[in-house]
């Protein structure tokens, strides 16, 4: 009898605990906890299924609202998004979390001025609110009321003068204003706090370039690679920071570097190219002059392909590309005369003395600076267009605009003797002709 009696109870505690079980295991998941989840697991589209029936039982429900817009606006559906969260905010007005929403749904759609009105009532309701000050100043940059911006990063900057972050947007803000020198204060400031935004660095150097202050631009490189040596793009402006200041070998390394790493751009193939040309290395500047021309078929490409070609005495290539350097661009006087001079050179080496002439003589009239052209036009009348008192001329005038003192003392090495010192020569040789024949004026 105890033994039956044993045998009922404990088929009557396991059918207990049976119950217990299922009991624990069958009750569903709080909905709010499992928004939490799906949230979490970027499961959108269950969070608004979900949403969806909890607000069929109750349409006032706020959490919901505010989930499905987050739902939305995490899959860029920003006017479902919006709409959600004015549902949400009717029911919670002073809710921040919607109101953060809100603002970030308005500056996604565009419309800044609301997006500047949500942030405000942010603000109203808490003012230690650092973030909507922040998003409050980039809304107003938006609208590019940049004053209004200003004020509030200087306050920033003025509260936490070690934010990097403040630093920067003050001094982007400046920039914005163009208030160069505010604006590259704080920008310096940002990078001496942190050298890793590669953005900023490269923004600061190329305005220092812009400037003419090359080696400042080159110090801020270099301060960002030394967080990081093997940025490409780094590499590149560093090696364009050289190149500015006519340090072509380091520039030529550098873009080789950048090469080197998978760098194909066009801008680190042009520099290249360009410092081959002056360190005298056209047979490794045209190749890549060649590509660029082709990728960016411009006036400046075509006419650093007309050097490099020239450089080689391939004078019929090289004319043609300085014509057709012409036609691409409508350049300034100091182009023009440039491009003049390699005009009249290529034709001066091929022998077309007449039409070398009339360039030099243009290229003369575009740059009056650049006298050198001055011995080459004498040079033409006295050898080959022969007519002594023009070549005299310009003999005369070019020895004065180069300052030319004569000496007595004799020429003893031919091989280097100065242009200038040559032209002397011919001008007291043409002279004695010319009084001989009864042609110089006293």
């Amino acid at each position: 009898m105890k033994r039956v009696k044993h045998t009922q109870m404990k088929y009557i505690l396991l059918t207990v605990l049976m119950l217990l079980s299922y009991s624990l295991f069958s009750q569903q998941i709080n909905p709010k906890d499992s928004i939490s989840i799906y949230l979490l697991n970027r499961d959108y589209e269950k969070v608004i299924h979900t949403c969806e029936d909890v607000l069929h039982d109750d349409s006032t429900t706020t959490w919901a609202w505010f989930s499905i817009g987050q739902a939305n606006l995490a899959l860029l559906r920003y006017k479902k998004a919006l709409n959600s969260f004015l549902e949400a905010k009717r029911n919670d007005p002073e809710n921040i979390s919607i109101l953060y929403a809100l603002g970030q749904t308005y500056s996604s759609l565009g419309d800044h001025k609301k997006a500047i009105e949500t942030y405000r009532n942010i603000l109203q309701t808490d003012s230690t609110q650092i973030y909507a000050r922040i998003e409050l100043a980039k809304s107003y940059s938006n609208i590019q009321e940049y004053l209004k911006a200003l004020e509030i990063f200087k306050e920033l900057v003025k509260d936490h003068p070690e934010n990097f972050a403040y630093n920067k947007e003050l001094g982007l803000t400046y920039l914005k204003l163009d208030s160069l020198k505010k604006a590259t204060w704080f920008m310096h400031n940002a990078i001496n706090i942190n050298n890793r935004d590669q953005s900023l660095i490269t923004k600061l150097a190329t305005i220092h370039n812009k400037e003419g202050d090359y080696r400042l631009a080159l110090n801020i490189v270099k301060l960002g690679r030394m967080h990081d040596s093997v940025s490409i793009p780094l590499i590149s402006l560093e090696g364009y920071c050289n190149y500015l200041l006519q340090d072509y070998k380091t520039a030529i390394s550098l873009f080789k570097q950048a090469r080197s790493l998978g760098d194909s751009s066009v801008f680190t193939s042009k520099y290249l190219g360009i410092s081959y040309i002056y360190t005298y290395n056209e047979l490794d500047a045209i190749p890549l002059m060649e590509k660029v021309f082709h990728a960016d078929s411009v006036a400046n490409n075509c006419y650093y392909l007309g050097m490099a070609h020239y450089g080689l005495n391939h004078y019929d290539t090289a004319y043609n590309f300085f014509l057709l350097t012409q036609q691409l661009m409508e350049p300034d006087s100091s182009v023009k005369a440039s491009l003049y001079k390699y005009i009249a050179g290529s034709l001066y080496n091929m022998q077309n003395y007449n039409e070398a002439l009339e360039n030099y003589l243009l290229a003369y009239s575009f740059e009056p600076a650049e006298y050198g052209v001055l011995f080459n036009i004498a040079s033409i009348y006295d050898f080959y267009i022969p007519h002594k008192k023009n070549a005299l001329n310009y003999y005369e005038q070019f020895l004065e605009k180069s300052n030319f003192k004569p000496t007595d003392e004799p020429i003893v090495d031919k091989k280097n003797v100065s242009i200038s010192q040559i032209a002397y020569s011919r001008v007291l040789t043409i002279r004695e002709d010319l009084h001989f024949e009864g042609k110089l004026k006293k």
